[in-house]
């Protein structure tokens, strides 16, 4: 694999400026992550990049699939929620990132929502949340409240499980059975408690992604729910929802009980990447899906 850390190296320029066709260029030239993997006691191989998309220094972890293609493609290639970030939010806006992961959609929205505008990041997981602090400073951030807690319906605490073999930061409040894991007690919150009222007259956007937990992390939101101008872009698995006491259905039914329409964003490719929305009235029947919830039509 060293020689593909060289041949990247050499046909990196080249994936960050071509606007199509990387994946196959990558595939044949980059491939997956770099054998120096953090096990056997060796150091993760980490990269500070300035991602024009986001406008920000991101980190990327090149043990990290998602980490790799980033350094790689010069983007974090899981887009959605950058493009729904600058498709609804503008200059004075707020944004709550819950599971801030890296905190490439905290920079995004960011510099999107500009120094009159208020971005929330909320990370359980203590090096990821200490990754987002080191970004924030190192790119200039003062418009952003950062959270080391998980969020849920009630104020305690919650065994946070990181499984082995799915990346450094990948972790959950699900119990995984048969999986081996490291474990961690972290104190979470209900979103009520800690955002306050949130008044304000521009537009509020939530990322909720929290892999499996999502459900309880709404119903925390209490009243703040009732608000006309937040909008939410959820990460909706049945499965992972099922495991902990709820299920897609009980997902979308809690929003539909408090006014919400859910859109289903559709990338329309061209020159330039743009969304569409398709509006959808129960759960996709996909494995894993990110809804829009909203009470205003999509803009």
């Amino acid at each position: 694999m060293a020689w593909r850390d060289y041949v990247g190296g050499l046909v990196r320029p080249i994936l960050r400026s071509i606007p199509f066709g990387k994946a196959p260029i990558y595939g044949a030239f980059v491939g997956g992550p770099s054998p120096s993997s953090g096990a056997n006691g060796t150091v993760r191989p980490w990269r500070l990049m300035f991602d024009r998309t986001i406008d920000a220094y991101a980190l990327c972890d090149l043990d990290d699939g998602l980490g790799r293609q980033h350094y790689y493609y010069g983007s974090y290639t899981p887009d959605l929620n950058r493009l729904i970030i600058k498709d609804q939010l503008g200059p004075g806006d707020t944004f709550i990132d819950v599971g801030a992961h890296k905190g490439v959609f905290t920079l995004c929205a960011s510099r999107v929502v500009g120094p009159q505008g208020k971005v929330f990041a909320v990370e359980p997981n203590l090096d990821s949340y200490r990754i987002v602090g080191a970004l924030l400073t190192l790119n200039g951030i003062r418009n952003c409240s950062l959270f080391n807690c998980g969020l849920s319906d009630e104020e305690g605490t919650l065994l946070l499980s990181r499984p082995e073999g799915r990346g450094e930061d990948f972790c959950t409040f699900r119990k995984l059975e048969g999986e081996r894991k490291s474990e961690l007690t972290v104190p979470v919150h209900r979103a009520d408690a800690i955002l306050g009222d949130l008044k304000t007259s521009g537009r509020i956007l939530a990322k909720v992604d929290t892999e499996g937990f999502e459900h309880h992390v709404l119903r925390g939101f209490g009243q703040l729910l009732d608000l006309e101008n937040i909008s939410f872009v959820v990460e909706v698995t049945d499965e992972w929802l099922r495991q902990t006491g709820s299920g897609a259905a009980q997902l979308f039914q809690l929003m539909v009980d408090h006014g919400f329409a859910a859109y289903e964003p559709i990338r329309k490719r061209g020159l330039k990447v743009t969304l569409d929305w398709a509006r959808v009235d129960a759960p996709p029947a996909e494995f894993q899906t990110d809804l829009f919830f909203t009470k205003r039509p999509p803009r």
